[in-house]
């Protein structure tokens, strides 16, 4: 259940009780008034502890990703205030039965201006199970005509669920379509951006690094997520796949060679 969902709920819970006390006064049943004044301070004790509970465990990674903004010299905004969980990225779009994202933080890094963000789901609504899927995300933008990619670490998740939207691609480096899952619909540019030397760069970046390509936009993401204060490597490695990408890509995916008009780019990188 969503925080929103069961903040909702206890309001409608407490107002019932509220009513309840003030129909039950006017009616001069005092005993019945008592019993329901004792369940409205319970429930306010059960709120200031649920309450204490959430500012004890995210008031200091907000601080800290708070801290870490000024140090970048980036702005900070607590909650997704530009509506990045709408972007079209696959990792966006799977399956959850609860999602959230915050703690932006944005500004330019290398000449390019980049929004970094955490974000988290949940496939199952079941309490017990921890199935919590974080990741540390970096959004910039890239020529809006280019075709969208997947590169995410290859697990049985990503190999089913990113295959609904998408075309797999096989690479001629067997190690690393191993590691990675490859997705596109134009298996010419995943073939000229993963070249021999952008491959053998993801593979040294290891399993907890992920890229998606969609809308004019770069997604690079980590998993499980970073600390506020070690976003640098994550700012580092999303300018250094853009640095990798053979030039050949630029000559052959340009506007003209593509059939796409080419698009004023949303600076905003969100709404």
């Amino acid at each position: 259940m969503k925080p929103s969902t069961r903040r909702s709920l206890l309001i409608v819970f407490g107002g019932l009780l509220v009513s309840g006390l003030i129909l039950t006064l006017l009616r001069g049943d005092a005993r019945g008034a008592r019993d329901i004044a004792l369940a409205i301070f319970g429930l306010a004790i059960m709120a200031g502890f649920a309450l204490m509970a959430w500012w004890v465990r995210t008031q200091p990674r907000l601080d800290a990703a708070r801290a870490a903004a000024r140090d970048l010299g980036f702005g900070y905004a607590a909650k997704d205030e530009f509506g990045l969980i709408d972007l079209p990225f696959p990792l966006l779009q799977r399956p959850a039965t609860v999602r959230g994202l915050g703690s932006v933080m944005f500004g330019t890094w290398r000449d390019r201006e980049v929004k970094i963000f955490e974000y988290w789901y949940a496939r199952s609504s079941n309490h017990a199970l921890d199935d919590f899927e974080r990741f540390s995300c970096v959004v910039s933008q890239l020529p809006a005509w280019w075709p969208d990619l997947v590169i995410a670490p290859a697990t049985i998740l990503t190999r089913t669920m990113d295959t609904l939207t998408m075309s797999e691609v096989n690479l001629e480096s067997e190690a690393f379509n191993r590691a990675f899952s490859v997705r596109s619909q134009d298996q010419r540019f995943a073939n000229a951006l993963l070249d021999a030397r952008m491959m053998a760069w993801l593979l040294d970046r290891g399993g907890s690094w992920g890229f998606e390509i969609a809308g004019g936009m770069l997604l690079c993401y980590r998993t499980p997520m970073l600390h506020p204060w070690e976003v640098r490597p994550l700012l580092d490695t999303s300018a250094e796949f853009m640095d990798m990408v053979p030039g050949v890509v630029s000559s052959l995916f340009e506007p003209e060679a593509t059939g796409r008009v080419p698009q004023r780019p949303d600076r905003s990188l969100g709404r």
